[in-house]
């Protein structure tokens, strides 16, 4: 497990999150500054999130975890190999309950990427821009901590178990 080269750079995701998370309880509530960071937490921590199946697939012998970049493939993978693992089984659970952190999470980043929001009045460039306004109120900054400790916990939790493996 100490040799795993997606653990540090995984855990490196969660503390830039953190550092945008502190930044962003100091900026104004209004701010499109404020909502930049908190946007950027979240693709911190969606980028944790694929480092780590990419962990996982690296602890159990994947040839390739470079390419691992949903639970699904590492799923298929491990089951191909008939090998149960509970890492797994807790990330299709969580991901599956859609009340769940991780669910609210990559949902939300889903939506940040997908450009999701009304069209602005503005542009730049000749570009529109979008209105994130709506999206802002889901996405709270008291929800984002709480991913990120989340995340902590689990990548704690499983590193445990793959450390038993």
């Amino acid at each position: 497990m100490a040799g795993n080269s997606y653990t540090g750079a995984c855990l490196q995701r969660c503390v830039y999150a953190e550092a945008l998370i502190k930044a962003a309880v100091n900026a104004d509530h209004t701010s499109v500054l404020k909502t930049a960071l908190i946007q950027s937490a979240i693709f911190q921590l969606d980028g944790a999130y694929v480092l780590h199946l990419r962990e996982i697939a690296e602890n159990y012998g994947h040839p390739e975890s470079s390419i691992i970049s949903d639970v699904g493939a590492l799923s298929r993978f491990l089951a191909e190999r008939d090998i149960q693992s509970a890492e797994v089984a807790e990330i299709l659970a969580l991901i599956d309950d859609s009340p769940s952190w991780l669910a609210q999470c990559l949902h939300a980043y889903g939506n940040f990427q997908g450009g999701i929001g009304a069209p602005a009045k503005v542009s730049r460039g000749g570009i529109d821009l979008y209105q994130d306004e709506a999206l802002q109120e889901k996405v709270s900054l008291e929800a984002v901590t709480r991913w990120l400790g989340a995340m902590l916990e689990l990548l704690e939790r499983h590193r445990a178990l793959m450390h038993e493996y």
